[in-house]
């Protein structure tokens, strides 16, 4: 079973008008696939590929995203998605008052909504956790994750889960429980050793090394913690048929 699974890349940015033929060469890989702004969502929002997860997004280090971000509009997408992402704080982007702001209107738009988060937090870990015990969600992925000890305690309440890459070292990998890990490549960042979404075998041996593991034991566990997460965040229903049958088989 555990050498049948897919690569599974939990987050990664894709060009919204990426065609069937570069998407079918991503197979056969899961890819959750992020948006930079609610134009690029609004472009995405009614595609249906057949291993793509689409976010609705506003990427924090994004200016232009961040002028143009409008909570109507926000709201009118957010159906037609079961992702949320990216979004999040970002200290080197500036505008911190403006990017909590955001950042507290989706959060408030995703209560109560069956949906995951994937949640950047570049230079700005203690404030984003700060954000998330104030409006907790159990579909929160914190993403590429560098926080301190005292930032991974504070978060335990609301129990994030961890998507992580093969740029991040192995004591930041290592701090974190193995039962709450998912892998991502963050295509197109060049640190992580991704040539494309999906590629995900560079953080899967750098898990197999650091948990003691092979790397189908590896890829077995973190489909078995999205299998946990989606159960949790009440999305399964809103994934594609697909996707959901492979966690359900888990």
């Amino acid at each position: 079973m555990t050498r049948e699974l897919p690569p599974l890349d939990c987050h990664a940015h894709i060009a919204p008008d990426v065609t069937p033929t570069q998407v079918r060469a991503l197979e056969p890989a899961w890819v959750f696939a992020v948006t930079r702004s609610l134009a690029e969502s609004s472009y995405v929002a009614t595609r249906q590929d057949l291993n793509l997860i689409w976010g609705v997004g506003c990427h924090p280090a994004s200016a232009s995203a961040r002028n143009t971000f409008d909570e109507t509009e926000f709201r009118r997408l957010l159906p037609n998605f079961a992702f949320i992402g990216e979004i999040g704080l970002d200290r080197r982007a500036g505008a911190m008052a403006d990017q909590k702001k955001i950042l507290r209107t989706i959060l408030g738009a995703a209560q109560e909504e069956p949906l995951l988060l994937s949640v950047h937090s570049a230079g700005a870990t203690s404030a984003v956790v700060n954000e998330l015990a104030d409006n907790p969600h159990p579909g929160i992925i914190l993403h590429w994750f560098r926080g301190t000890t005292n930032d991974l305690s504070r978060a335990a309440p609301f129990d994030p889960f961890f998507s992580v890459n093969a740029a991040m070292t192995d004591v930041e990998l290592g701090a974190l429980d193995p039962a709450r890990v998912l892998t991502e490549t963050d295509f197109p960042a060049r640190r992580t050793s991704a040539r494309r979404p999906g590629q995900i075998a560079p953080i899967e041996r750098k898990l197999a090394t650091i948990w003691g593991r092979n790397v189908y034991e590896v890829r077995f566990q973190v489909w078995t913690n999205l299998r946990v997460l989606t159960a949790r965040a009440g999305v399964l229903d809103k994934l594609p048929d697909a996707l959901a049958d492979q966690l359900l088989e888990i």
